[in-house]
């Protein structure tokens, strides 16, 4: 039996993956678990002006924003959550697993876009990375699920 008293939630601040923080949140009301929300700042591509030889550097975001943002980021407080949250420096896939395996983290809760084909190839896909990378269960939540629950296909539906 899986006990998941360590729920780790990857967030980019979008939709999905505010549905997956909702999910996550009463997963762990459930359980009585402490949730780590996640925001990884990826190293930002920079191409090189004409006739240099290098790039300059610019390794990544405003990290300040994203701290703030995630601050900002609301969870359901129904149940009383211990929440931590953390903004780390990498590549998302590696820092999510990364951070999963340092903290003890007993499930990853997080959103897929539900990219297939040519987009996951050249973009590649963090949550494929994740499930296939991580010690731990992965819990995803996908997009489609997120636009299924939206109120106007509700009343649209009926």
């Amino acid at each position: 039996m899986f006990s998941f008293n360590r729920i780790l939630i990857p967030v980019d601040f979008g939709a999905v993956s505010q549905a997956a923080v909702e999910a996550g949140a009463k997963l762990a009301g459930q359980t009585e678990s402490e949730i780590f929300l996640l925001h990884a700042l990826a190293p930002v591509a920079v191409i090189p002006p004409l006739g240099m030889m290098t790039a300059p550097v610019v390794p990544f975001d405003d990290a300040s924003a994203a701290r703030m943002r995630l601050e900002n980021l609301p969870v359901p407080q129904e149940m009383n959550l211990t929440v931590r949250r953390e903004v780390v420096h990498g590549d998302a896939s590696r820092v999510i697993v990364d951070f999963a395996d340092e903290h003890d983290v007993n499930l990853i809760v997080m959103g897929t876009h539900s990219r297939s084909g040519f987009e996951s190839f050249i973009l590649g896909s963090v949550t494929e990375s994740v499930v296939r990378h991580a010690k731990c269960p992965v819990l995803t939540i996908p997009a489609i699920a997120v636009a299924c629950s939206a109120p106007d296909f509700e009343a649209a539906s009926k």
